[in-house]
């Protein structure tokens, strides 16, 4: 995931990064992916379809994961509001 690589090396590529922290619905359309599910597979198609969603959905953890690293320390009360409601929505699942 391209995103996923972005944040990977997130201090070599700050402006990129902030104009997508920014955007006031970047965090909760990220996290929103999150919530894509299958109840039932019928099809080999539908396994296939369950493994990328399931790979990207890693991808969003791990990005919001080194978000946090990237925070400074002392910055830490100073969480991105948007970011905050996302990890909030996440602690009620």
């Amino acid at each position: 995931m391209l995103l996923d690589a972005l944040w990977q090396v997130a201090p070599d590529h700050t402006t990129i990064i902030k104009v997508l922290r920014e955007n006031p619905s970047f965090w909760e359309n990220l996290v929103g992916a999150l919530e894509i599910s299958f109840d039932s597979l019928k099809h080999v198609q539908d396994v296939t379809t369950e493994c990328y969603t399931t790979l990207v959905k890693a991808s969003i953890f791990r990005i919001l994961t080194l978000e946090l690293y990237y925070v400074p320390v002392e910055a830490s009360n100073r969480l991105d509001q948007s970011l905050a409601a996302q990890f909030k929505k996440l602690n009620t699942w």
